[in-house]
Parts: structure tokens; C-alpha cells; sequence
């Protein structure tokens, strides 16, 4: 994962171009025992709007104002009159009691480079803060990758991050890739590392998927599910049929390495 910023290194970085507005930036409360996580959208001029929070969860009133706008671009979300309550300044953050995040995710770039409509793709936000707001640590994630899907664990939701087993094409760039899986990589290149969910959900969405696991075996206790993701950061090598992200998910869940996904096609061409 990227370094965290304080609300003061935020500003100079968010606010250096025009071009930054779009950006959806998480911001974490620090000197809370709970870490309230919270995402926000830099919508310019050193304005933040407030899309969630997970002690409050959605901002209907932010989405709704975001959604009924003519056209979405960066220019129309620096100069719309936001309704006050949704908005916030960077200055209300104190330096020292704040993490800060700017995600590889900007709505406008995204939409612009995936010939995506921003309504949608807002649209899909809001049902994967919804999704989000229903997990806890230790829970299964299921990113949606189209023909197949991608499965990590939630292990911090105060920085709202999963460990998986991924990696990322040589070629991409912060944009091309928009949503980050396995499929192409070269197993030297894929790993076991800790990422952001809004970075591995990308444009596309995600859902809880405990119930693909558990159905057949048993879940480990919360505390010995994270201590065995976190045990195997850094881990190298990956396997389309016995070693990938299912595999990992349910070895460190349940205790059992499987893939729900290559087992479906198994049973189906009766390859067992």
C-alpha cells in the first residue's frame, strides 16, 4: 500500500492541479479507538464531499445531489453549489488526528478511459459502500471481474483493506487497470499483499462471500483468520487450479485450501 498523507501534506498534494478533482480520497480518524473510516470525493477548491462514513454509512443527501447533475466532470464538480452538510474543508481536519489516502481511483478518468457513463459508475459506489458497510474483518470480499470473479479477505476496517493473492500487468497504468486482479499475470509476478478495497473494486462491483465458504467448512476464529492472511504477506507463486486467490481465502478461513469457481467447472465437465 501507498503511504498515508496528514490533512496538511493532503492539501498540497489533492490541491496542485485541477486535474486531481475526482479523486476519491479515504480519510481516517486516528485518535478514535474505533479508526472511523471514512470516504470522501475532492469535488476542488479544497472541498471534500462526504459519500460515507462506517459509523454513519451512506450519504444519500451527497449521492442524490451527485446523481441528479446534467453532466459529471471535473469543472461542473468545482463549480456546483454542494448543499453545505455534505461538504467538508480540509482545514476541519486536524493535522495530527486524521490518516489520509488518495486512492488510484478517479470517477472522471475512469469513466473518460473505460467509456464508462459516471452516473453508473457512481451508481456501483454507492451499492459497494452499501456492501461494505455489512462486513466485518475476517469476512470474504467477491470482486466482480466479469467472466470470473476475484475473493479476498477483509482484514482492517479501519483503513478499509483485504489481503489477497494479486498482481498487476506491467503495462497498466493507475487508470488502465482500474480494477486489479490475477487474470495474465506471471506466477513470479503474483503475490499475497494487503491493497485497498476501493482500489481492487475498481469500476466494477463487490458482495460478501462468506457463504460460498463456510457452506462446506467450519470458519476459523476472527483473530486466527487475520494472523494467517497477515502471516503470508509477501508470499509468492500463483496456480490457476491449486494455488489462487479462492485457494488463499479458503485455506486461511476455513482451513482448507479450495476454488468454489474451479470446482463448479469441474463438477460440470465431470473432471473429478
Amino acid at each position: 500500500m501507498r503511504q498515508f498523507y496528514t490533512s496538511i501534506q493532503m492539501l498540497q498534494f489533492i490541491s496542485e492541479y485541477n486535474n486531481n478533482i475526482g479523486y476519491l480520497i479515504g480519510i481516517t480518524e486516528i485518535t478514535n479507538s474505533d479508526k472511523n473510516w471514512s470516504l470522501m470525493l475532492y469535488i476542488g477548491n479544497g472541498r471534500l464531499l462526504s459519500l460515507y462514513s462506517k459509523n454513519d454509512g451512506i450519504n444519500e443527501s451527497a449521492f442524490e445531489e451527485i446523481l441528479n447533475m446534467d453532466n459529471i466532470y471535473k469543472e461542473a464538480l468545482k463549480k456546483k453549489n454542494w448543499q453545505s452538510e455534505n461538504v467538508k474543508e480540509f482545514d476541519q481536519f486536524s493535522e495530527n488526528c486524521f490518516d489520509f489516502v488518495c486512492y488510484e481511483f478517479n470517477i472522471i478518468d475512469i469513466s473518460i478511459e473505460k467509456k464508462l457513463d459516471a452516473k453508473n459508475l457512481i451508481s456501483t459506489i454507492k451499492s459497494n459502500l452499501s456492501q461494505i458497510h455489512q462486513l466485518e474483518e475476517g469476512d470474504v470480499i467477491i470482486f466482480e471481474r466479469g467472466f470470473y470473479t476475484h475473493h479476498a479477505i477483509l482484514v482492517d476496517t479501519s483503513y478499509m483493506t483485504v489481503i489477497h493473492k494479486w498482481g498487476e500487468p506491467e503495462d497498466s497504468t493507475s487508470f488502465g487497470i482500474a480494477s486489479k486482479s490475477i487474470i495474465g499475470i506471471p506466477t513470479e509476478k503474483a503475490c499475497v499483499s494487503e491493497d485497498f478495497v476501493i482500489e481492487v473494486a475498481g469500476y466494477r462491483s463487490l458482495s460478501k462471500g462468506n457463504d460460498i465458504y463456510d457452506s462446506r467448512h467450519e470458519p476459523k476464529e476472527k483473530d486466527e483468520i487475520l494472523k494467517e492472511c497477515r502471516a503470508r504477506l509477501g508470499e509468492i507463486g500463483y496456480s490457476v487450479l491449486g494455488d489462487n486467490c479462492h485457494h488463499f481465502v479458503s485455506k486461511n478461513r476455513n482451513g482448507i485450501a479450495r476454488s468454489p469457481e474451479i470446482e463448479s467447472v469441474q463438477d460440470t465437465l465431470n473432471f473429478r
